[in-house]
C-alpha cells in the first residue's frame, strides 16, 4: 500500500487525534478544579502527556495506514489513558472537591477501573507487532492470545474490588480504619523518658 499525501488523510486519523486532545483538555480542566489533587501536579501531567505521547502516532498511523495494527493499538492506549484521567479527575471533583454538584462520581470511578489496564495490557502486543504489524511467525499466536485473556481478566475482575475503595472515598460514608496497638512513632516512648 502507498503512503497518503498529508492532504489525503482519512478522517479517521483527525478523529482519533481530536478525541485525544479533547480528552487531555478535559482531564487538565478536572485536574485545574480539583487543586491537583489527589495524585498531584506532577502526576497529572505525566498522565495527560502520556496519553497524547501514545494517541498522536497512534492518530497519524491510523490516517496513513490504516491497515496497520499499530497505530489501532497506539491510539487505543492513548485514548483510553485520556479518558482514564478524564474519568478519575471527575470522580474525585463530584466526591470530594464539590460533592453532589455533578452527578456519576462514583461511576466515573467504577468506569476508570474498567479501562486503566489497556495502556498496560496492550504493551506485549504492541512489542510483538512492531515494526511491521505482523507476528515474527505463526507460532507467537499462543502468547497473543495469552495477553489478550490476561489483560480481559484484570478489565472483568478490576470492577468488583474497587466498589470498597470508591464507597470509603464517598463523604458520608463510614470508614474502616485498622488501628495499630504499636505508637505510630516508636521513637516517641524514647522522647517522653525523663533524662
Amino acid at each position: 500500500m502507498r503512503p497518503r499525501r498529508p492532504g489525503t488523510a482519512p478522517g479517521r486519523g483527525w478523529s482519533v487525534l481530536g478525541l485525544a486532545v479533547a480528552s487531555a483538555a478535559l482531564g487538565a480542566l478536572f485536574g485545574l478544579l480539583n487543586h491537583f489533587q489527589p495524585a498531584g501536579n506532577v502526576a497529572l501531567w505525566f498522565d495527560l502527556v502520556n496519553s497524547l505521547a501514545l494517541a498522536v502516532p497512534g492518530a497519524v498511523l491510523v490516517g496513513y495506514r490504516p491497515t496497520n495494527p499499530i497505530g489501532w493499538i497506539l491510539a487505543a492506549m492513548g485514548l483510553t489513558s485520556g479518558v482514564s484521567v478524564v474519568l478519575g479527575e471527575y470522580g474525585y471533583y463530584a466526591l470530594h472537591t464539590h460533592p453532589g454538584s455533578v452527578p456519576g462520581g462514583v461511576l466515573a470511578l467504577w468506569l476508570q477501573t474498567l479501562i486503566w489496564f489497556p495502556p498496560i495490557g496492550l504493551v506485549p502486543l504492541l512489542v510483538l507487532l512492531v515494526p511491521d504489524g505482523s507476528l515474527p511467525s505463526s507460532r507467537w499466536r499462543p502468547l497473543v492470545w495469552v495477553a489478550v485473556a490476561a489483560m480481559a481478566v484484570v478489565m472483568v475482575t478490576g470492577p468488583s474490588a474497587p466498589a470498597r475503595s470508591a464507597a470509603s472515598r464517598c463523604p458520608g460514608r463510614r470508614r474502616i480504619r485498622w488501628e495499630s496497638s504499636r505508637p505510630a512513632r516508636p521513637w516517641a516512648q524514647l522522647e517522653a523518658l525523663p533524662s
